[in-house]
């Protein structure tokens, strides 16, 4: 981490506000990832679930 820190404060200001910029998008693009995965996770268990109370109605019927 040190040796992060000592690149950044060799950089220029131009430069370290380019390196912000491309970090924000990387940080966007990240939440942007999440927040897809989550859905189709979410997706997928609801999906079970209805493949679930579906079984359960079956069963119950039979």
């Amino acid at each position: 981490m040190g040796a992060a820190i000592a690149h950044y404060r060799d950089m220029s200001e131009q430069d370290l506000r380019r390196e912000c910029i491309r970090l924000a998008r990387r940080v966007a693009r990240l939440e942007d990832e999440k927040a897809q995965a989550e859905a189709r996770r979410d997706h997928w268990f609801r999906e079970r679930e209805a493949a679930l109370d579906e079984i359960e109605k079956l069963r119950s019927s039979a």
